[in-house]
């Protein structure tokens, strides 16, 4: 029997890497070209790897790329790393052949399954290439951590929105807890799993030290004065902007108590946001004596259910009632104080 294949080729000789000439890709602009390109799950995930060391050097011919663009891009292809909701798309094959395991048996995938591959490749190398920055080596309590890498990231609108949108809320499903952030898992990872390295224990950690930041900036005046007026313009409006998505994501968390300090103060938005999430909440037959599930109908009934945007608010808004009364008593007595210390010397001038 005859055989057309053509004969093998000499893996012995292919190996030697001796005789190769080896280069690095010359700058962004190149690695995105080849990006562009790339369609197999291998070349891929060598891309991201080496992404890292690419630099952002470029030739009067071409676009001008900072290491911003690659914290965008990171961001934008992690999207759907823990849910392959966010990659699946109309018309995909429902199952393709990817190779054979250590047995020989076949394997097979499906395009969101390969896509998410590329995701959480890029997620790792965003987590310890750049979260892992605003990530302390041990906890730390009463200040601000790293505020000159948080305020570089407030200040820079389009990296600060990417980051707000990859760490959003939305709602899934018809369960009673329904709004999740697809790409970060509200359960630390199992204590199986080394904590400090995993990538979402990282991610949480700089969401935290971020928001932590956006609050604190606002009241911390000696870090504020880094700023250039101009500049200090574009924090503070986009720490105004991003206020109500904080509270979302610490609601989420169950860690609203970050932000307690600042219950007196806080706008009229981020009072909206809290009043939003609590009306929210479900009253159930299993838990709640009532007829048939349904939403609550009013602040009180939130709390009742259990919201702990719903107690935040309803002490947010008495500490500002009773901050109020007390003002107001205290200027009384001024002024009564005032008013007998005028008769009383009129009285001895009398």
């Amino acid at each position: 029997m005859n055989d057309d294949r053509p004969p093998k080729l000499d893996v012995g000789t292919l190996a030697d890497l001796s005789q190769r000439n080896i280069t690095a890709r010359r700058n962004f602009n190149e690695w995105l070209e080849i990006w562009q390109k790339a369609t197999h799950l291998s070349d891929m995930l060598g891309l991201l790897h080496e992404l890292k060391n690419v630099d952002f050097d470029s030739s009067w011919n071409e676009p001008k790329y900072t290491s911003t663009d690659r914290e965008i891009f990171l961001l934008k292809v992690s999207e759907g790393w823990y849910d392959t909701e966010l990659l699946r798309t109309k018309g995909d094959i429902s199952q393709k052949h990817i190779g054979s395991d250590k047995y020989g048996n076949t394997l097979y995938a499906t395009n969101a399954d390969i896509r998410q591959k590329v995701a959480q490749k890029a997620f790792a190398i965003l987590c310890q290439e750049f979260f892992k920055l605003g990530v302390p080596d041990e906890e730390t309590y009463g200040k601000l951590l790293n505020p000159r890498f948080f305020s570089s990231i407030i200040l820079d609108t389009n990296l600060f929105l990417a980051i707000n949108h990859f760490f959003r809320l939305g709602e899934r499903g018809f369960s009673l807890s329904r709004y999740e952030i697809p790409n970060l898992p509200k359960r630390r990872p199992s204590s199986e799993t080394p904590q400090l390295n995993h990538p979402a224990t990282i991610a949480r950690s700089f969401l935290m030290n971020l928001i932590d930041n956006i609050w604190g900036l606002e009241t911390e005046h000696h870090e504020r004065s880094y700023f250039s007026e101009k500049a200090l313009v574009t924090v503070i409006n986009n720490i105004d902007e991003a206020k109500p998505w904080t509270i979302e994501v610490l609601n989420y968390f169950d860690e609203l108590k970050r932000i307690r300090r600042y219950s007196k103060d806080l706008d009229e938005s981020s009072l909206d946001k809290l009043r939003a999430i609590a009306m929210r909440s479900t009253l159930t037959t299993l838990h709640h004596p009532i007829e048939k599930d349904r939403l609550v109908e009013s602040l009180e009934e939130a709390i009742y259910a259990g919201s702990a945007a719903g107690l935040f608010l309803f002490e947010c808004e008495t500490k500002v009632k009773i901050a109020k009364r007390l003002e107001a008593i205290r200027k009384a007595r001024e002024i009564a104080e005032r008013a007998k210390a005028r008769l009383d010397s009129l009285t001895k001038g009398s």
